[in-house]
């Protein structure tokens, strides 16, 4: 693969890495706000275990924004330390230990940055399965009135 078909590729790689992330982390803040509006609902009860799913759901919808924040902030650092390889590498006094070293570091981010998003769509559908559950439990005699 030539060096222009690999810097495409990667930019795409980038792009869509960036698109899933945002998507997952915009999906987990809507389905905390809407947690939140059903406590305000009246004709909503809960107890027991209603309330154990409901907690456990926004406690899952709030892990997950925590997984985007921390990618987002490993991919910055990620992208900084790219920058300083090219800078370096263009430099007249490049060390070969210093791009090994900021390399290595790079793909430890990249390999981290993936394990977070993984992290992130985990807890996001996690949540997601304990709000539907609570939500047929809420709202059971309205889907299935006797």
């Amino acid at each position: 693969m030539t060096n222009d078909i690999k810097a495409r590729w990667e930019e795409t790689r980038r792009q869509q890495f960036t698109a899933v992330t945002t998507t997952v982390f915009g999906l987990a803040a809507g389905a905390l706000y809407y947690c939140v509006s059903l406590l305000t609902e009246d004709k909503i009860k809960f107890g027991g275990v209603t309330t154990r799913l409901f907690l456990s759901s926004v406690v899952s919808f709030l892990i997950s924004l925590f997984f985007g924040f921390t990618v987002n902030i490993t991919r910055l650092i990620s992208f900084r330390l790219t920058a300083k390889i090219a800078r370096v590498r263009d430099s007249h006094e490049t060390q070969k230990s210093q791009l090994k070293d900021l390399r290595w570091k790079t793909v430890k981010l990249d390999t981290a940055s993936w394990l977070l998003l993984y992290m992130q769509i985990a807890t996001f559908l996690g949540g997601v399965l304990l709000l539907l559950i609570n939500l047929s439990r809420i709202f059971h005699d309205k889907l299935y009135p006797q």
